[in-house]
């Protein structure tokens, strides 16, 4: 069976949320282990070593989480987020108890991966104009505020990367079922061809078998044999597990250069959902996203249960003019906050609580503002 995800649908799933008892909550948040550090499961990622150069192949990384930290992360621990829980919501709106948050969360999943999908049709010049004005208001900011230099400096500096994560995101939209060439461990040791790599896993099998692996450690892989591996890139870098290199400044006391990682996009998808959930494709023919059962007659059914066909249209010839009413739609729809009050379509409504004696506002309601883009050709896509 088939869903398609247009623009009707997600309305409809909009009025739901003002029938709170009419909303199907499968709560996908109860999967994770009470032991919270994850640092004997394995994990992938997908690192880009030379970014900046547009033959650079990006490599596949299998490792526990401790093996990761300490040989990717060893500068930047905090980038390193294993397992990803998908998109954030704000939990002052609503909270992972209420019936309401599992259509929300899939809301916003549909809102995020329409503005990424949108971002990437931007001309570059157009992102750079982007980067320059979030500069001004930053060091704007700054000067009503009490940012650190520190602080000042960093969120420069993660506008200046903008431009250079969505180049990254275009290549892997562009090449998604093109499975990465090359291959490293968690210590960084080359994997050599598919043989290595099945061995990897195979290894891991044999270490559960003879306990010296933790039972569940290897739930959040995509195995060589899933649906989902032919699309690794695209699932890791929806899931925030994505990442480039980036040369960090010489210590005068060192020669040594150091690096760290940079998350080219904040996470859409969890981890759970790439793995157990949805095998991702795309198709270049249509604005929507499908949903499809994935037929498994006559076997052991084994994850992902799903295939979700993202639509990735070429670019309208409408919005190729940068100066045109489309384009700066366009422009405003992929680069509109969630929150209502500093920007064009935001998805919450105004935080604003009633009296005893008024009516319930939006915001109580749960009426959110704008889950779809406000022109038609810009992909309308879910999580």
């Amino acid at each position: 069976m088939a869903q398609v995800f247009t623009p009707n649908f997600l309305d409809s799933c909009k009025s739901y949320l003002q029938n709170p008892g009419h909303v199907d909550t499968d709560n996908i948040f109860d999967f994770y282990p009470i032991d919270g550090k994850y640092d004997q499961y394995y994990f992938q990622i997908l690192i880009f070593e030379n970014p900046k150069d547009e033959e650079d192949e990006p490599t596949l990384v299998i490792g526990k989480k401790e093996e990761l930290l300490s040989t990717y992360f060893e500068n930047c621990r905090e980038e390193l987020s294993c397992p990803t829980k998908g998109i954030t919501v704000n939990t002052n709106f609503v909270t992972t108890k209420e019936t309401e948050y599992s259509t929300i969360y899939f809301l916003l999943q549909c809102r995020k991966l329409s503005q990424l999908l949108s971002y990437t049709w931007l001309e570059n010049d157009v992102i750079e104009s982007i980067t320059n004005s979030n500069i001004s208001k930053i060091e704007e900011f700054e000067k009503l505020s009490s940012f650190s230099v520190t602080e000042k400096d960093e969120k420069i500096q993660d506008a200046l990367r903008k431009l250079q994560k969505i180049k990254l995101v275009r290549k892997i939209l562009n090449t998604y079922n093109i499975i990465p060439r090359n291959t490293l461990d968690g210590e960084g040791h080359k994997l050599v061809g598919d043989i290595a790599l099945k061995q990897k896993i195979l290894n891991i099998e044999k270490g559960k078998k003879d306990k010296t692996e933790i039972e569940q450690c290897d739930r959040f892989l995509i195995k060589p044999e899933s649906q989902a591996y032919g699309s690794i890139s695209l699932a890791l870098l929806l899931s925030g597990n994505a990442y480039y290199r980036e040369k960090i400044q010489k210590n005068q006391d060192s020669d040594q250069q150091k690096y760290k990682m940079i998350r080219i996009q904040e996470p859409i998808l969890s981890n759970y959902e790439i793995v157990w959930d949805n095998a991702l494709e795309m198709s270049w023919d249509t604005f929507f996203t499908t949903k499809e059962d994935v037929s498994q007659a006559g076997m052991n059914p084994q994850p992902p249960y799903h295939k979700m066909i993202i639509g990735y249209p070429v670019k309208p010839y409408e919005c190729t003019d940068k100066d045109s009413k489309y384009s700066k739609v366009l422009q405003a729809w992929a680069t509109a906050p969630d929150d209502s009050g500093s920007g064009k379509y935001p998805f919450y409504p105004p935080e604003q609580h009633s009296s005893k004696t008024e009516p319930p506002t939006d915001w109580e309601n749960k009426k959110l503002k704008f889950v779809l883009p406000p022109y038609p050709y810009i992909p309308v896509t879910c999580g």
